[in-house]
């Protein structure tokens, strides 16, 4: 039996045992559907492809893959041979990893991203030009991480950080991916590190202090 290796050489599939087709009618959408289901050395489905068949053409509309433990991986949607519609993808415990969607194969709209054990860690809004609008992140405890936004893929305007306990570590101001303005640094007790202004040429203005709130001079890198 000839295998052919992927991934690595992680999964060895079999395409006497993997690789059939069965013809089925879906009700819902009212056409013939071929699946294309791909198993791993063992015999547990490591994917499956659904095709439609409307003119006598194979097209890729949806395809699953599956953790060895058979939860499922990721879930893709396809139409004209682009990722279009709903993307999720899936811890091996069965909770959710990545929300998303696509249209004509770019990210669009809203991602969420989510911890192994549940609860939110990233949400941004993305677009044919790459994340566009705001994001949001937060720490595993549920303590807010980073707020800021995109523009055209790149960072823009006001970001804030804060440290794990709830404290502000910085405030920074960006201009299509580069610091630009204003900033803020701070310690994890509060108190201010660091303040000054970037100039659109790059130079920097600052003043800064030590955890104690006393003057000091800035170290370079600051």
């Amino acid at each position: 039996m000839k295998c052919k290796f992927l991934l690595k050489n992680i999964f060895c599939f079999s395409k006497l045992v993997t690789l059939f087709s069965i013809i089925m009618y879906s009700f819902l959408i009212g056409q013939s559907v071929v699946t294309d289901i791909v198993r791993d050395g063992n015999g547990n489905i490591f994917s499956i492809e659904y095709y439609s068949t409307v003119n006598k053409k194979l097209e890729l509309l949806k395809l699953e893959t599956f953790h060895p433990n058979g939860h499922v991986s990721t879930l893709e949607s396809f139409s004209g041979s682009l990722k279009n519609g709903v993307y999720k993808e899936f811890y091996n415990n069965g909770n959710i990893k990545i929300d998303g969607q696509h249209s004509n194969g770019n990210k669009s709209g809203l991602w969420t991203e989510y911890f192994r054990e549940g609860g939110t860690m990233r949400m941004y809004y993305a677009s044919e030009n790459g994340k566009n609008g705001s994001v949001n992140e937060w720490y595993e405890n549920g303590e807010k991480k980073i707020r800021g936004g995109y523009f055209q893929g790149q960072k823009h305007g006001l970001w804030t950080k804060w440290y794990s306990n709830g404290v502000k570590e910085n405030v920074i101001t960006y201009n299509e991916g580069k610091q630009e303005g204003v900033f803020s640094y701070f310690y994890d007790n509060g108190n201010k590190k660091s303040e000054g202004t970037v100039s659109y040429k790059g130079q920097k203005e600052q003043r800064c202090w030590d955890i104690d709130g006393n003057t000091q001079n800035c170290i370079k890198g600051d």
